[in-house]
């Protein structure tokens, strides 16, 4: 008997819950005071810019050198210009470089007179050659660099090499130069394990994308790549 009074008022309970339903919809379909999907994908007015994460690669491996202008073609004779000691550069020529005085002088009037095959071979295909060559064109001497007047006249002309490192930070300054609007952060790898955003306990904080640029300046490779 118990039971089945239990049972009826159950049902009771939920004939009037429906019946309060209708006599006061606005009850039922009251707005959720917690946030709902509605809520978190719905369509905002506010506009947040967004957060960029570069992770730039500051290795030891980013000292390499690149070929950045178009490739030394050694069929091609590529225009003199005067950037052999004042003087212009003779495409068959060998010229050393002087460190010292950061200048190619003139060391072997014809390229075809050299004796010592490996420097004749490099210097004709790819332009330069390091190693020991003499004046007479035999292969003794002291370990120098040597290249071809038509190497130095691509050189001058626009060809030649960079480091890579050089190449990204260009790269990096000109897209955070011509972004608006837009929030950038780095991460750099740390000189043993590991890696850090930079601006967080180091030297590369910035607050704005000028100092942010300036400081690309400062950036050193020679750290750990860590995978």
């Amino acid at each position: 008997m118990k039971n089945l009074l239990k049972e009826d008022n159950a049902g009771y309970a939920v004939l009037i819950a429906i019946f309060l339903s209708f006599i006061f919809p606005q009850a039922a379909g009251a707005v959720d005071q917690y946030p709902g999907d509605t809520v978190i994908y719905g369509v905002s007015s506010d506009t947040i810019a967004p957060n960029v994460l570069v992770i730039f690669d500051n290795s030891g491996s980013m000292n390499g050198d690149i070929i950045t202008g178009n490739p030394y073609d050694h069929h091609t004779v590529y225009p003199q210009v005067q950037s052999c000691n004042g003087s212009y550069c003779a495409a068959d020529s060998v010229y050393r470089w002087r460190s010292k005085g950061k200048k190619w002088e003139l060391y072997i009037s014809d390229l075809n007179t050299i004796s010592c095959s490996k420097a004749k071979k490099k210097l004709t295909n790819k332009g330069t050659y390091t190693g020991k060559l003499r004046q007479s064109g035999s292969c003794s001497g002291k370990k120098r660099s040597f290249a071809t007047g038509n190497y130095i006249n691509w050189l001058a002309l626009g060809g030649g090499t960079r480091t890579k490192l050089e190449v990204a930070k260009e790269v990096l300054t000109n897209l955070v130069s011509t972004s608006y609007g837009v929030n950038f952060g780095m991460m750099l790898f740390n000189t043993s394990d590991g890696g850090h955003i930079a601006g967080v306990g180091d030297s590369f904080g910035y607050s704005g994308y000028d100092a942010y640029i300036n400081n690309m300046d400062a950036i050193f490779s020679g750290t750990e790549t860590n995978r």
